[in-house]
């Protein structure tokens, strides 16, 4: 009930004591979000036969604003070429005095322009009226018309920002992301989430082959087969090896013919109708080597 009660032993201490005593009496409030209604103190002393006058003191309170507190900081993987991930899927957003909080920011630390994205995916059944302000640079910001969204829609509106990255040969320094949210007044703490990018090599790609008509005649002009062929690799400069076979009807006699750059040799197998290159040089430098390979037939009734 609010009440104090001072006792001296058999009546002993002094009226100085006393009012040392009383003196020494403090108020504290312990609550975070505490009521602002004034508090009235009253004080009186009995000297064993009756109570002294009530003396009154007033309390006036003085609520302080409580910053939002996020906790729940996480370190995720985003794999190359795969989906979007959440960067805080276990954030929790507490507020001591708010219900209510009205914006967040996310900030990508190590940004690379061009393959780094954040994105929000709203849901209308969790996440109120909170909405994308703006997107850009590795910054997106979050807000709440009126700042009426819940602490609990904002959890779930954080855990729904993801960040996938578009390149097929991702830079893979470690992405940083901030968040820190705001209750109308204060900001809270800044939340870091780590995110570790992990490249996966792309397989070289050819393309632009073309069907030719080629002489087939006893020791015809050999013909090049692969002079329109394109040759790209997403993520590696350079090639170790390459081999050209004559797939299907291979016949005895049929040849296989190729430039050998110093950089890159090779050799003709005959049992199979083969031509192994290999050397680490450049994708131009094999698709050169490539678009110059011939055929030609060296046999005297080679077969149709």
């Amino acid at each position: 009930n609010g009440t104090l009660k001072l006792v001296s032993a058999g009546g002993t201490a002094t009226n100085a004591e006393w009012e040392a005593a009383l003196q020494a009496v403090t108020y504290t409030n312990t609550s975070n979000n505490p009521i602002a209604t004034v508090r009235n103190v009253t004080m009186t002393v009995n000297d064993g036969s009756g109570n002294s006058n009530a003396l009154t003191s007033t309390i006036h309170i003085t609520a302080v604003n409580d910053a939002p507190v996020l906790t729940g900081a996480a370190t995720i993987s985003f794999t190359e070429n795969g989906l979007a991930k959440s960067i805080a899927p276990s954030l929790k957003v507490t507020d001591a005095d708010n219900t209510t909080l009205a914006s967040a920011t996310i900030t990508l630390t190590n940004f690379v322009d061009g393959e780094d994205t954040l994105a929000f995916k709203y849901n209308a059944a969790t996440m109120g009226n909170i909405t994308v302000d703006s997107n850009a640079n590795g910054v997106l910001t979050l807000t709440s018309a009126g700042g009426t969204a819940t602490t609990a829609q904002w959890q779930a509106a954080l855990r729904a920002v993801t960040y996938a990255n578009t390149s097929d040969n991702p830079d893979v320094t470690p992405r940083i992301a901030t968040i820190t949210v705001n209750d109308g007044v204060d900001d809270s703490q800044l939340i870091e989430a780590t995110i570790n990018v992990v490249s996966v090599d792309d397989k070289p790609v050819i393309s632009g082959l073309e069907t030719i008509a080629v002489p087939y005649a006893p020791l015809a002009d050999a013909t090049a087969i692969t002079s329109t062929l394109q040759l790209s690799d997403a993520d590696n400069t350079t090639l170790e090896g390459a081999t050209v076979r004559i797939s299907g009807n291979y016949r005895s006699g049929d040849l296989l013919q190729f430039t050998d750059t110093g950089t890159i040799t090779g050799s003709f197998n005959a049992v199979n109708g083969t031509v192994t290159l290999t050397g680490t040089v450049t994708v131009e430098n094999y698709q050169a080597v490539l678009r110059a390979i011939t055929y030609v037939s060296t046999s005297t009734y080679p077969a149709t």
